[in-house]
């Protein structure tokens, strides 16, 4: 029996390295250098993630949805507090000091950064769909648009209506805008309601000017 690592996705060849590169050319060198790690694979959407307690956050915060930091500005909930943290100061302090040469897009880290530069400017896509050679950046995309897409699995339904989603967030979105009509976000200048995360984050954008 093979008990190899699974291969791990790019990004997370980025992930012990704090070298602050800005262009495409070092991340390319960057990839040839930076040693392969121990990897563990998500047993349900198929991504690598370097640590067992990492992979254990994720699926505790992706997939059960348990997510008990909630940001205090907007009120969107996350599985881990530096996840929460790296929200506040990218999203709300507008914390950006790393800065693409290419595009001169900021970002809050160094690995967001190298992220972008080894997908969008290198325009990498490792994983090929078998069914529809439809490529992607990351084997999880890969492995949700095989389930969604192809194999047309929705195993979350709602108990009113019995229509079929592919992910728990989405029924659990579906129910909350469509039966319970709640108002999970909160505008805290206007008071405003909403029940769309989308609308309610175009509208901070607004109301905060």
């Amino acid at each position: 029996m093979d008990n190899q690592s699974p291969e791990p996705d790019n990004d997370e060849k980025f992930d012990n390295c704090e070298t602050n590169f800005s262009n495409t050319n070092d991340v390319k060198e960057e990839i040839n250098v930076v040693p392969l790690k121990e990897t563990f694979e998500c047993p349900i959407c198929g991504r690598c993630l370097g640590r067992k307690t990492t992979l254990k956050d994720h699926i505790l915060a992706v997939h059960d949805e348990v997510k008990p930091f909630k940001c205090g500005i907007c009120e969107k909930p996350f599985g881990r507090l530096a996840t929460l943290e790296v929200h506040v100061n990218q999203v709300h302090k507008k914390i950006k000091p790393h800065v693409c040469a290419e595009c001169q897009k900021n970002f809050g880290s160094a690995s967001d950064l190298k992220v972008h530069i080894f997908h969008v400017h290198l325009k990498v896509q490792e994983y090929t769909c078998t069914i529809c050679q439809k490529q992607f950046d990351r084997k999880e995309r890969l492995h949700c648009h095989t389930k969604v897409v192809h194999e047309k699995v929705k195993p979350y339904r709602c108990d009113t209506c019995n229509a079929g989603f592919s992910a728990r967030s989405s029924l659990k979105t579906h129910v909350e805008a469509l039966h319970t009509k709640k108002s999970r976000h909160k505008c805290k200048t206007c008071l405003r309601k909403f029940i769309w995360r989308s609308a309610f984050h175009e509208h901070l954008k607004k109301c905060s000017l």
